[in-house]
Order: C-alpha cells, then structure tokens, then sequence
C-alpha cells in the first residue's frame, strides 16, 4: 500500500515547496477518497454483478477500527486547520511545520495502531 502512495507524496510535496499548498492538501485528499470509492467500490460492484451475492468482510471488526482511526484523524486535521484559520484569522490555511510535524506523527501513530 506504501508504493501506491509515494508518487502522490513526491506530487503533494513539489507542488507545496513551489507554494501551491491547497494544491498539495487537494492532492493528498483526493486521491485518498479515489482510492476509497473506485479502488474499493468498483472491485466490489463488480464481484456483486457477476456473482450476484454481496461481498461479505470477514474482518468487518478491523476494517471498523481502521475507519474510527482515520474518521478521528480527519476530525483533528479540520480542527486543527480550520481553528488556526480562525483564531489567528488568517485568509486561508497554512500548515506550519510544527502542525505538519504533528501531522507526520499522527499518521506514523496510524499505521503502528
């Protein structure tokens, strides 16, 4: 799963060190919530089609925890952003390097959970 990702980081990261950081949080965003709708819906729509039963997880109990983790992280990255928008009232958001270490930490917490 990590290789998938690294060119989106490679992208996310040139297009913020040239000043286009809503560009990079578009990106990273994006093509999360493509991989989640076509990387997992499409394979599942079709496996449904052809075989005219649903898909069942025989894991649901882990792929239920893994989405609280991301639902709570998301939830702290729009706080996070969104409230230093508005306390500091700023025009738009800005991603400082220590909320950004914040962030990196966050996510390598995500995968040790």
């Amino acid at each position: 799963a990590l290789g998938g990702q690294i060119p989106d980081v490679i992208q996310s990261a040139t297009v913020a060190s040239r000043g286009h950081g809503s560009m990079a949080l578009s990106n990273a965003l994006g093509s999360q919530t493509l991989n989640i709708c076509i990387g997992l819906g499409l394979p599942w729509f079709l496996a449904s089609v052809i075989s005219a039963k649903d898909v069942v997880l025989t894991n649901a109990k882990d792929v239920l925890v893994s989405g609280a983790i991301m639902f709570v992280l998301l939830l702290i990255f729009t706080v996070a952003t969104l409230g230093d928008v508005v306390v500091n009232r700023r025009p738009k958001v800005q991603i400082a390097k220590t909320l950004g270490r914040v962030f990196f930490f966050l996510y390598i917490g995500s995968i040790a959970a």
